[in-house]
């Protein structure tokens, strides 16, 4: 199955960072009802390797089991990395990890809403999207 966020719950929070400015992150997951819960620090790692290049779409993984506590980050290879991501091959292989529970990844110029490319490229039923709009 291709992505398909039409059965996929959506929302959207306002998180503080440690630097105490809010930020608003873009979650997207199949179901309707799902709790995810995310350690403070995994929130700001986000945050930092999504801005550590504001001008590409940043990518990685997120592990956890009740709450979500560590990221993988990737290296985003797609051709057009200013609008899509494409994780690498060696990082991707970690979605066969138990863990896994998702995959983050940036928005460079548009809202941390899933664009059609992230829709048709979303291939893990059941597993957290998170993206942050840099």
């Amino acid at each position: 199955m291709t992505g398909d966020f039409s059965s996929f719950a959506r929302f959207s929070i306002s998180v503080k960072s440690s630097s105490e400015r809010f930020f608003r992150i873009s979650f997207a997951c199949t179901g309707l009802f799902f709790k995810m819960r995310i350690e403070p620090k995994i929130i700001n790692e986000i945050i930092n390797h999504c801005r550590s290049d504001p001008t590409k779409e940043s990518c990685g993984l997120i592990f956890g089991n009740n709450i979500i506590n560590s990221i993988l980050k990737g290296k985003n290879i797609s051709p057009n990395p200013v609008i899509e991501y494409l994780i690498d091959p060696e990082t991707t292989l970690n979605v066969f990890n138990n863990d896994f529970q998702g995959i983050y990844h940036s928005h460079v110029h548009i809202a941390a809403i899933p664009s059609n490319i992230d829709i048709r490229t979303a291939v893990y039923p059941g597993k957290y999207y998170l993206i942050y709009s840099v």
